[in-house]
């Protein structure tokens, strides 16, 4: 049987949605669904919804969601591929927004790991895309002190990465 317990959310495999677990028994697990009836289904039917608090404009998560993407081809230079196939490994239930949000808060965590290390640069792998990460990301990079940023390497990155120098204070 799998880890769930009583309180857990988790996500039906083989329909959308998903609910809160009600009980446990040898068999079956008791889930309340998003409409809240009472549903019996078998564990294997159900994942774990990743645990993250949901807060506007931006979220907190509740225990770490990515796998640390950083790489180092230089001893002061940091890059962190931001695509979120590379950040979280069950995306298909999120919106576009908490997609973005989770990205987003990767790189801010990122970039202050960067500092602490000790390292001058970093580049932050968005992608192409529709540019709406690039566009969050310069906008928040705008209201950062001692950094600088602008389009990382073109023959390295392609168009999808922001180079960001660091300051020391």
């Amino acid at each position: 049987m799998t880890n769930l317990k009583e309180g857990d959310r988790v996500l039906f495999l083989d329909e959308k949605g998903g609910g809160v677990v009600l009980a446990i028994d040898s068999s079956e697990v008791v889930v309340e669904d998003q409409d809240g009836f009472e549903r019996r289904v078998l564990p294997s039917q159900l994942v774990l919804e990743q645990k993250i608090a949901y807060q506007d404009p931006e979220f907190q998560k509740d225990e770490k969601l990515v796998k640390p993407i950083v790489r180092q081809p230089a001893s002061e230079t940091i890059e962190v591929d931001l695509h979120l196939h590379e950040l979280i490994r069950y995306q298909k239930r999120m919106t576009n927004h908490e997609k973005v949000t989770l990205q987003l808060n990767y790189a801010k965590e990122s970039l202050e790991n960067a500092r602490r290390s000790g390292a001058n640069r970093i580049i932050l792998i968005h992608g192409v895309g529709a540019g709406t990460l690039k566009s969050a990301l310069r906008k928040w990079l705008d209201t950062q002190t001692n950094l600088e940023y602008f389009d990382a390497s073109v023959l390295e990155y392609g168009y999808g990465a922001t180079e960001v120098k660091l300051w020391v204070n």
